[in-house]
């Protein structure tokens, strides 16, 4: 990562023709910063794999188990690592939780075992079920998860996400910054065409999309 959020504030400016050479801008670097703040979680909600962590995490006895705090949904499995967090053990695998219900529906109550077989993610969620039920004490695995990047504690501090994300970030940054000064209708427009623009660039189909297909049709 070479970039910094200078950059994005940067091109932000630009394209809101917000320059002024005393440096009495429109919108102050800590606003931009909180957006581009806002833009990392927006970013990772929609594409997960933005920024992951793959990290060995604690156990806690039974089925139910949690991410750290840093983390938003696990999206890779990886293996056991033991009861000392550092002997690498069997892999195991994610699974649909209907799918373990419907062949093993009585499966919490089974008895615990240390090394996990399966993990079953809640959607939207840190939290998550593994099969069988940990032990007490209970291992660790390792795990690769979406996390939440790091906020930008000044402009000269790099951007928390790789470079290519940069004009997705600015797509967003502007969209916000347009959205505060919503009483204008040209600015709502413009601020929903920059949205548009992020959430496009992530592949996310918007509803004004289908409408623009069902016209040409």
């Amino acid at each position: 990562m070479t970039l910094t959020c200078q950059h994005i504030i940067d091109r932000v400016r630009a394209l809101l023709r917000d320059a002024d050479p005393d440096g009495d801008f429109q919108h102050s670097d800590e606003t931009l910063l909180d957006w581009l703040s806002e833009a990392y979680l927006e970013l990772v909600v929609l594409k997960p794999n933005a920024h992951t962590v793959t990290a060995v995490i604690s156990l806690q006895p039974g089925t139910e188990q949690r991410l750290p705090d840093d983390g938003i949904i696990p999206i890779r499995a990886m293996s056991n690592m033991g009861l000392d967090g550092a002997t690498r053990g069997p892999l195991y695998t994610m699974v649909n939780p209907a799918v373990l219900y419907s062949g093993f529906p009585n499966w919490m109550q089974e008895p615990p075992e240390l090394t996990v077989q399966h993990v079953m993610v809640k959607p939207q969620s840190r939290q998550f079920q593994v099969y069988p039920p940990q032990p007490d004490p209970a291992g660790h695995i390792e795990i690769e998860y979406t996390a939440i990047p790091a906020a930008p504690v000044d402009i000269n501090a790099p951007l928390s996400v790789a470079d290519h994300y940069a004009p997705v970030l600015t797509n967003y940054v502007t969209y916000r910054a347009l959205s505060e000064d919503s009483d204008h209708v040209a600015n709502r427009k413009k601020a929903v065409q920059f949205y548009q623009l992020f959430a496009r660039a992530l592949g996310v189909k918007m509803e004004s999309d289908d409408r623009s297909r069902r016209r040409t049709e």
